[in-house]
């Protein structure tokens, strides 16, 4: 990829810069809430050791803290979509160079190699495989720097905040990178098994279309289509396979993130801000 990213750089520039005043609008934008909690748990006769500024529970906080809610999110909106416009045109331009790349190499290749190839998988290649590699790299890939960035600046802001919340938190992470990679194995090759069986419906597509008047001279459009259903099939089930292994991953993760919250909820019970 990196050679085809040299003549983006100024829209990797403003893509990041983007995704800079993204990751700073995340980290503030609790902190309206947090002030107005902060300035009605006093207001009530809370004792409150929390790091921040001091606020009156009055009309007037509540205004300003509202504005501040509506302006950040207007800001983090504004980011967002820079960032995400700059780098879909980085992924569409690069995706659009590496198609062209991997065409004229396949033209260059032998007869040896075009002879025992199968058309279908070559074509789904240069296709479906250059725009996945976009997703992954472009689409995903960097943003997924500014998801990094904004996770460790929230723990470390989480650790000044309290040190017990953040253990909870630390310890639903790592529960979670072990459960994401006992999934991974087992969701890759259920992908790549489907991946191999739609360059083989392709193949078949393919073939025929390109010998369509062989097929119907001869009557064969009954015994293909039969292949063809049978393929399908094998397709669709490796398919569902790598999606229910994906929604049981998801679904762990939601019970992750529940029990998380209701320990986070215990912690703070306990905290050096209860009365």
């Amino acid at each position: 990829m990196r050679p085809h990213l040299q003549g983006h750089r100024l829209l990797m520039v403003g893509g990041f810069a983007g995704l800079a005043f993204d990751v700073a609008f995340r980290l503030v934008e609790p902190w309206p809430l947090k002030l107005v909690v902060d300035a009605v748990s006093r207001s009530l006769g809370a004792t409150l050791h929390r790091p921040g500024p001091t606020l009156d529970a009055s009309v007037q906080t509540l205004i300003l803290c509202g504005a501040a809610v509506v302006a950040i999110s207007i800001g983090r909106a504004i980011s967002n979509y820079w960032s995400s416009i700059c780098f879909a045109l980085i992924g569409s331009r690069v995706a659009a160079d590496l198609r062209a790349r991997a065409f004229r190499h396949v033209q260059s290749l032998s007869m040896r190699h075009h002879t025992k190839a199968s058309t279908g998988d070559t074509v789904q290649r240069l296709v479906g495989d250059v725009s996945r590699l976009q997703d992954v790299a472009i689409t995903a890939g960097l943003p997924l720097m500014g998801n990094m960035a904004t996770l460790v600046a929230m723990i470390g802001i989480l650790l000044w905040l309290d040190p017990l919340l953040s253990l909870v938190v630390i310890v639903a992470g790592g529960v979670f990178v072990l459960l994401s990679r006992a999934s991974s194995g087992p969701i890759t090759a259920a992908a790549g098994n489907s991946r191999k069986g739609e360059g083989h419906l392709a193949t078949t597509a393919a073939q025929t279309l390109g010998a369509i008047r062989e097929v119907q001279a001869y009557g064969l459009e009954d015994t293909i289509s039969s292949g063809f259903r049978s393929s399908n099939q094998a397709t669709l089930g490796t398919g569902v396979a790598a999606l229910r292994l994906a929604a049981g991953l998801e679904r762990r993760t939601d019970v992750l993130l529940s029990l998380r919250r209701r320990l986070c909820w215990l912690a703070a019970a306990g905290g050096p801000w209860s009365t």
